[in-house]
């Protein structure tokens, strides 16, 4: 798991596991593409949305444009709503904007990034 900060004061954490497939497509079927193990159309539950509406672009359709990481303004809050999306089997209450790997890349903070990481080195 990563927490990145993005533009405009906002957080994504994003977390994939072991044996996910970066480079596995979707081909409408549920054992073509899991994450963590869960079939997409269980992700899909979790989100109240439908599995075609989980990706960034039709034409490739993967873990990289997968669109599950809750965009939230407190890096604490992207962590803990990631991690739920991780571990519990329960729907997601509360709607977020969800963006994937490929967008987080896009969006990042470099500049907040190289800061965070300044302040841990400094802190040994």
């Amino acid at each position: 798991m990563q927490t990145i900060s993005l533009n405009d004061d906002q957080y994504a954490t994003f977390a994939f596991g072991f044996h996910d497939n970066m480079k596995a497509t979707y081909k409408n079927d549920d054992k073509s593409l899991s994450y963590f193990g869960q079939p997409l159309s269980a992700i899909a539950e979790k989100l109240h949305c439908d599995t075609a509406h989980l990706f960034d672009d039709e034409n490739d359709q993967s873990l990289w444009t997968l669109k599950i990481f809750p965009v939230t303004t407190n890096p604490n809050d992207s962590f803990e709503k990631t991690l739920k999306l991780l571990l519990s089997n329960d729907p997601i209450v509360t709607k977020h904007h969800y963006v994937s790997i490929k967008e987080i890349l896009k969006r990042r903070d470099i500049a907040a990034i190289i800061g965070y990481r300044s302040n841990l080195i400094n802190c040994t």
